[in-house]
């Protein structure tokens, strides 16, 4: 899609502006669904070369164009990855994930309820530099492109997609390298002689971004119910103090109904002990990759993995695990082992 727009500013310049929306997938394949990959970049840059001249020269090369947004994204197929459960108590979960400070949860006002409501479908935080959207691929689908042949390809996808606009995009580039894991050093090097754009689009940078914002939200660990939560912290046998403030923590969530809501009741009592000590207990919990989250009883489901580690499992990327990490891992396959294999 092309975008013009004009605007005269207060000294009487006027400034007209080109901008270019691209979907790579949709450009090349007609494919609403897949996320671009950076190996599609270049015939990306093809095509979009040869509708510009066709429309006019004025529009130039892609490479003359600057970034000024960019969409970051992870499609998480719930039966690919083997999920047992369903697109939509997935996303109930990750809802009741945190928000992080600047940012706030997108609503649009209901006539019917008379009021601002959120969509059940998507978890959209938005703030000035970085928008963060969690949504129900196929319920998009039915909105954007409901003729699409393909749709129903999409009905166990959830979407993950960071949208990084101009003044994120400005520190990313100034902090390139450090977007890249460690054992990447060979792609540090090849990265150093890429175009900036080419530099931007990374598969690594893409994933070192959605990783950052997913670990802000939805936080490290996976899902248990209550019992099986507090099971596998007891197994630990650590000091009953740090054993009592983890587990009041995660009924706390659950009473709540997420961690945003748990954050925000106790910010209001003022009472800083109590959100020290709560803060600490979701970094304990973190330590042993348990959500604060805990999965209803009534959905009959004793366990489901964190999204990103079970996607790094499936890809043969787990191979910057921690040691702390690999250990807490063993501890919770111990249990799933023993009750739920």
């Amino acid at each position: 899609r092309w975008r013009l727009s004009c605007k005269t500013e207060a000294n009487g310049f006027v400034n007209r502006t080109i901008e270019a929306i691209i979907n790579p997938q949709a450009l090349y394949y007609g494919e609403y669904i897949t996320a671009a990959t950076s190996s599609d970049l270049n015939f990306t840059e093809e095509i979009f070369n040869e509708e510009a001249e066709k429309i006019s020269p004025i529009l130039m090369t892609l490479q003359d164009y600057s970034l000024n947004r960019v969409d970051y994204c992870l499609n998480i197929d719930l039966d690919e990855l083997g999920y047992d459960c369903t697109p939509q108590q997935l996303m109930k979960l990750i809802r009741q994930g945190d928000i992080p400070a600047s940012y706030k949860e997108w609503t649009e006002y209901s006539k019917t309820a008379h009021r601002y409501v959120s969509d059940k479908n998507c978890f959209y935080l938005v703030s000035d530099s970085v928008n963060v959207n969690f949504y129900i691929k196929y319920a998009q689908q039915n909105e954007s492109h409901p003729n699409f042949e393909n749709k129903e390809a999409s009905k166990n996808v959830i979407r993950l997609e960071v949208q990084c606009k101009s003044a994120k995009l400005n520190e990313i580039q100034e902090q390139m390298n450090d977007y890249l894991p460690f054992w990447a050093i060979d792609e540090r090097i090849e990265l150093n002689n890429y175009p900036l754009f080419s530099k931007m689009l990374s598969d690594h940078i893409a994933f070192k971004i959605l990783l950052k914002y997913l670990d802000k939200i939805v936080r490290k660990g996976h899902y248990f119910t209550f019992d099986g939560a507090c099971e596998i912290i007891e197994m630990y046998g650590f000091k009953s103090s740090k054993e009592n403030r983890m587990i009041d923590a995660l009924r706390f969530v659950r009473d709540c109904g997420g961690i945003y809501e748990a954050k925000k009741i106790l910010n209001e009592t003022n009472d800083s002990n109590s959100i020290y000590l709560f803060n600490k207990a979701l970094r304990e919990l973190d330590e042993i990759l348990i959500s604060p989250i805990t999965i209803p009883r009534r959905w009959n489901i004793a366990y489901l993995p964190n999204i990103i580690r079970l996607y790094n499992r499936v890809n043969g990327v787990d191979k910057a695990l921690t040691e702390n990490d690999s250990f807490a891992e063993r501890q919770i396959s111990r249990v799933i082992f023993q009750h739920y294999a």
